[in-house]
């Protein structure tokens, strides 16, 4: 095995331990039959980056920024499924920001309005005139029923996008919207995995391995999904 798909694997077997807390070099380098002063110079590596952190005077390492590693461990070659898989879901969610942010959007997380009297929250708006993009991200496992569940989350979007369209002109200053401007306005909605459901009311569910490809060729889907178009 080369020395990149051993750190790949390393890196790996940080984000599977990251829910047990602390891990010890000797474990690591026993596991990956690696030698531990290898393993000891790519956790310090990595506390370097701010993503591990040494605690405790028998030498257990920690993770502390878990989105880092996992964007580290797709550097190497992962796919974001398979990193995604160890992520909590609002990790999930700051994944799935990053890679917008990577094609050039802006992007608020947790978005909170007020609309019609009830506060509204999309978990992503990724901004790039003229798109506004509300995204949903469901980093649901396997489980059945997720048909009929996707369903009714893409329903739910769409009422946060009717919502936030609703309120739009008030929300240009915060957005950083220009007067005027043309807006197509349209929802998202991100799963961990590919599911059997791609398109429903026009709203596209796409699965997280391939968002960069869908952000990076959507002007070719416009024309096909459900949108809202509006000037300021």
């Amino acid at each position: 095995m080369t020395q990149i798909g051993l750190r790949l694997l390393f890196t790996m077997e940080l984000l599977a331990r990251s829910k047990e807390g602390e891990v010890k070099l000797e474990d690591l380098a026993l596991s990956l039959q690696a030698p531990p002063s290898l393993i000891e110079k790519w956790l310090c590596d990595l506390k370097t980056k701010g993503f591990m952190e040494l605690r405790g005077p028998e030498g257990s390492w920690i993770v502390v920024d878990k989105l880092g590693l996992a964007l580290e461990a797709i550097s190497l070659g992962a796919s974001p499924e398979s990193v995604s898989r160890w992520l909590h879901w609002r990790d999930f969610e700051k994944l799935c920001l990053k890679v917008f942010e990577l094609n050039g959007f802006r992007t608020i997380l947790s978005f909170r309005f007020k609309a019609i009297g009830h506060l509204h929250e999309v978990d992503v708006l990724a901004i790039k005139y003229p798109l506004l993009l509300a995204i949903d991200c469901k980093s649901w496992g396997i489980r059945s029923g997720k048909p009929s569940m996707l369903r009714e989350a893409v329903k739910r979007q769409i009422k946060r996008v009717e919502a936030l369209t609703s309120t739009l002109p008030g929300l240009k200053k915060r957005l950083g919207l220009e007067d005027g401007a043309r807006i197509i306005l349209t929802a998202v909605i991100v799963t961990l995995f590919e599911e059997s459901l791609k398109i429903y009311a026009g709203i596209p569910i796409v699965p997280i391995s391939k968002l960069n490809n869908f952000i990076q060729e959507i002007h070719a889907y416009l024309d096909s999904l459900s949108t809202w178009r509006m000037e300021l």
